[in-house]
C-alpha cells in the first residue's frame, strides 16, 4: 500500500489511516513540523520587537508565545 495511492483514491479506512499515521511518525514529519513552527514563531516574536507597545502587539505576542507553548 502506498501513501500516494491512499491519498489519490481517498480511501481513508482504519487500515489506511493507520498506515499513513505510522508513515508520518517513522519519517519524523511531526517533529520537523514542530521545529518549523517554533522557528517561525520565534522569528515573528523577534520581528515585532521594534513595534511600539500597543494592545495589538501584546495580542500578537500572546498568540506567538501560546503557539510556542503548544509546540512544546
Amino acid at each position: 500500500m502506498k501513501a500516494e495511492t491512499i491519498l489519490k483514491t481517498r480511501k481513508f479506512d482504519r487500515k489506511s489511516l493507520n498506515f499513513l499515521y505510522n508513515l508520518i511518525v517513522q519519517e519524523g514529519a511531526l517533529d520537523k513540523a514542530k521545529k518549523e513552527a517554533e522557528k517561525y514563531s520565534k522569528k515573528a516574536l523577534n520581528n515585532i520587537k521594534h513595534l511600539k507597545n500597543s494592545e495589538y502587539k501584546i495580542a500578537l505576542q500572546y498568540l506567538l508565545i501560546g503557539n510556542l507553548t503548544r509546540i512544546n
